[in-house]
């Protein structure tokens, strides 16, 4: 199971996970109140083929349904 943890600021975010010292990231950016632009994923090596960018794109995915995001 991987932990997805996600940072918020006024203007952007990030969800990332940390594995063994290696972190992947899927950053934002806030368009308006209802709207973001998802910027940039990165995986490293060391976390590919194990799921962990599907798992950044489902908890985006599922905050914007929660929070009425498009």
């Amino acid at each position: 199971n991987i932990q997805i943890q996600k940072a918020d600021s006024t203007d952007s975010g990030r969800y990332f996970a940390n594995i063994d010292g290696d972190e992947a990231e899927m950053t934002y950016t806030k368009l308006g109140p209802a709207l973001i632009s998802i910027d940039h994923t990165f995986v490293p090596d060391s976390m590919r083929g194990k799921g962990v960018a599907q798992a950044l794109a489902l908890n985006a995915v599922e905050d914007a349904r929660k929070t009425g995001w498009k």
